[in-house]
């Protein structure tokens, strides 16, 4: 059984990839879970393991505001199931409250909500 070394949370987001390695290479894919150093996403494109990436978040706050935030990041594995490929990424560098104030937030509401049941 694997084990994680940060707890993911589950998050239901649109997320667009851009390769590092081609620049043709940009699609949509949705996020699934988050956590501190990695994010599952799922799409019906598929990218190679180890190719570093991009991910652009387009987050809305509750006044409907909308933030950009992107992150850097390798594909670790890529799965098939049916019609979607599922891939794990990890960061670059872990979420923080600078870098990432929206994604960052989200995570602390998670503890947070996770915590009181």
């Amino acid at each position: 059984m694997e084990k994680r070394e940060n707890r993911r949370f589950e998050i239901f987001e649109v997320v667009k990839l851009y390769s590092l390695e081609s620049k043709d290479m940009t699609f949509d894919s949705i996020a699934h879970n988050l956590s501190i150093r990695g994010i599952g996403l799922k799409s019906l494109n598929f990218i190679e393991k180890e190719t570093p990436v991009i991910l652009e978040f387009r987050i809305r706050d509750a006044g409907r505001n909308e933030t950009t935030e992107y992150i850097k990041g390798n594909i670790r594995w890529v799965r098939k199931h049916k019609i979607f490929y599922y891939f794990g990424i990890s960061f670059e560098e872990p979420l923080t409250h600078k870098r990432h104030p929206m994604l960052f937030e989200y995570l602390i509401k998670c503890f947070r909500f996770d915590g009181d049941n």
